[in-house]
């Protein structure tokens, strides 16, 4: 039995030593390692990246299109040739070399306002990529802290288990003193035994849970799994009250999605616009000069140069092209009404998201009120429950019943602390709130 208590004191002192030498990890630095190394932030960075390339005057059909063409071009040909006077030309193996070269533009200057829209439409576009980064990175701060919350709350776990740990091996040494002098029964001190192994084995569960707590942290942060640390806080902090109509209003003005919705809403009206500016006439200007050099050895000339320029105006409007004008336009102003009907479907869902995780918070915040009191009261009783077993008044099954409670109205405290902070970042996040909040 002594070798057995020395065994288990040296493996809980293998489990407590490393948490001292482990780095301490806050909240504030687990945002900071997320959000420079987990790759939807890159993902999403690079994606709006690619969107502000987008946005130019070129792109939007603004600019002139300016090309330059060059040829140089050799042939050697048998010629035989005959004129209208009578006169006969023959040569074998005549050379003939060209150069051409010239330079044209055209710039369209009208085209029914279509390049105001377009440009319109890739500002609006950009816009959609920043909501995209941003909403990547309110999704990756509230995983992280409620992953770091989910490992703030095992280790409050673990810490109560090692508690009701410490009380059951109190009680298994009176037991057992009780059992060698004669006061106390084997069964007593085997029911002493069998409870400190089943606290025992609870607290390695608990121990697991708290390993995967950190390795799902670690994932956040792009981080070995291996890496082990402690967390600063020792509690789960709440912020000021959540007010209901507050989050509703913001909500309808702040939310990352709705505000996504709404923009695409826009993008379909203006290409709306796009499809109908078709309608009008297309106006290019465009102008080229062109070098041109020939030599022949076989022929009327035997050299033939032209330099010079060329500019004119183009212009040209659809008048029929089978009713395709009217389907195009159609169809456009299909997608502006699949668009708005997006716009109040992600309202209306998120409305009710928001009740929801409301109705949780407050909750949470009521059940931590109760189970702080009954916590209390349990710690209260399993601290007489034990005195009363020294002295022989209270029974086994008290003291282990209050030992239970004890543990149940800690798990129960501590859930709702959690559940409580889970719907405070939920909460913030659909209000728009939660990255200021962290920053």
């Amino acid at each position: 039995m002594l070798c057995m208590k020395k065994l288990w004191f040296v493996l809980r002192l293998c489990l407590v030593l490393p948490l001292h030498a482990q780095d301490v990890l806050t909240l504030t630095e687990a945002l900071s390692l997320g959000l420079e190394k987990n790759y939807a932030i890159r993902i999403a960075q690079l994606q709006r990246d690619s969107l502000d390339n987008q946005l130019t005057l070129g792109n939007a059909g603004f600019l002139p299109v300016i090309t330059a063409d060059g040829t140089r071009q050799f042939s050697v040909n048998d010629t035989r040739q005959v004129f209208l006077d009578g006169r006969n030309n023959a040569l074998d193996n005549a050379r003939t070399d060209v150069l051409n070269g010239s330079i044209d533009a055209t710039w369209r200057i009208f085209d029914g306002f279509n390049m105001f829209v377009a440009y319109e439409s890739l500002t609006q576009l950009r816009k959609v990529g920043e909501f995209t980064q941003r909403a990547a990175i309110e999704n990756l701060v509230a995983d992280i802290t409620d992953a770091y919350y989910n490992v703030v709350q095992q280790t409050a776990r673990v810490r109560a288990f090692e508690n009701t740990l410490t009380i059951s091996e109190q009680r298994l040494q009176l037991a057992q003193d009780n059992y060698e002098v004669g006061t106390g029964t084997r069964a007593e001190y085997l029911a002493a035994q069998a409870d400190l192994n089943t606290d025992r084995s609870a607290l390695m569960q608990e121990q697991q849970l708290l390993k995967q707590a950190i390795i799902q942290v670690n994932a956040l942060l792009v981080r070995s799994p291996i890496v082990e640390f402690a967390v600063a806080d020792t509690l789960i902090p709440l912020g000021d009250s959540l007010q209901f109509q507050e989050l509703t209003d913001e909500l309808g003005s702040a939310n990352t999605e709705l505000r996504q919705a709404r923009l695409r809403r826009d993008i379909a009206l203006l290409r709306t616009r796009a499809v109908k500016s078709q309608r009008y006439p297309q106006v290019d200007v465009y102008g080229s000069y062109s070098y041109n050099r020939s030599n022949s050895q076989a022929g009327f000339l035997l050299q033939n140069r032209q330099v010079g320029y060329t500019y004119g105006v183009t212009a040209r409007i659809n008048i029929f092209d089978g009713f395709n004008q009217n389907r195009r336009e159609q169809n456009a102003r299909v997608t502006e009404r699949i668009r708005e009907a997006q716009v109040e479907n992600t309202q209306i869902g998120l409305e009710s998201v928001l009740a929801q995780v409301y109705n949780d918070y407050v909750n949470s915040l009521r059940l931590i009120q109760l189970e702080q009191e009954n916590y209390a009261i349990s710690q209260e009783r399993v601290s007489i429950e034990l005195d009363r077993y020294r002295i022989g008044v209270s029974t086994p099954l008290q003291l282990r019943e209050a030992q239970t409670t004890t543990v149940e109205t800690n798990r129960r405290l501590i859930e709702a602390q959690y559940t409580a902070k889970q719907a405070e970042t939920e909460l913030l996040r659909l209000t728009g709130r939660l990255v200021n909040t962290t920053n």
